[in-house]
């Protein structure tokens, strides 16, 4: 379901109620730039307390208004709330949300030297009953074993293995590890025109001047 058919606005749901849609030209006036003080008045009073008490509107044109359309769609869905039996869940809710709001707006009274004083008391359990259950894993273990996973308390119980990741060096034909990124420092040649390489990274730079070295020509 779309989030949007959670909460439908008045004027779509006005109509099914037996109300009717506000005045359009307050709407049109606000969404001129008009500000509401700058608004007839007369023009509030109808959009928001309708027409339907005036005298001198004629019935085929009187509208509820705001504040009717309101109280026409409150009583069309508390018929409905009764009809299917959900009054009571209705006002139960309600008071649930009261009584959330006061809570978040007040808070809750806790006793906090008694809290630290439990939790202190369960860290000391809980380290106890941990250092039990460690005897039981292997010394050896290549990962940390977490006693709230199932796939790891079942081989532990049942036996079996258990499927963990562990970072394994990719080495190079040479045997050496290899990095699919690395820094290197590399010195600039001063290449002959058929040369392949224009740049050379220090490392193998060095190499190459130690081996020169060693064997002079």
């Amino acid at each position: 379901m779309e989030p949007t058919s959670h909460m439908l606005s008045m004027d779509e749901m006005v109509p099914a109620y037996g109300g009717n849609l506000k005045i359009d030209e307050v709407k049109a006036l606000w969404e001129a730039g008009v500000d509401t003080p700058d608004i007839d008045k007369q023009l509030l009073m109808d959009y928001l307390c309708g027409t339907m008490h005036r005298e001198d509107v004629p019935k085929d044109s009187r509208a509820h208004g705001d504040i009717g359309n309101t109280e026409t769609i409150f009583k069309g869905q508390l018929a409905k709330a009764r009809k299917t039996g959900q009054v009571k869940s209705i006002l139960l809710n309600m008071g649930s949300l009261l009584c959330t709001v006061e809570m978040e707006r007040n808070g809750m009274f806790v006793d906090k030297e008694l809290g630290l004083k439990l939790a202190s008391e369960l860290k000391a359990k809980l380290e106890q009953i941990t250092t039990e259950l460690r005897k039981y894993l292997p010394d050896d273990l290549p990962f940390d074993f977490n006693w709230s996973n199932r796939y790891h308390l079942s081989p532990l119980i049942f036996g079996g293995k258990v499927k963990y990741e562990k970072r394994t060096p990719i080495l190079d034909e040479n045997g050496k590890q290899a990095y699919t990124q690395k820094d290197e420092k590399h010195l600039y040649l001063k290449s002959k025109p058929k040369a392949t390489f224009q740049t050379m990274a220090v490392e193998d730079w060095l190499r190459l001047e130690r081996k020169r070295l060693a064997n002079p020509s």
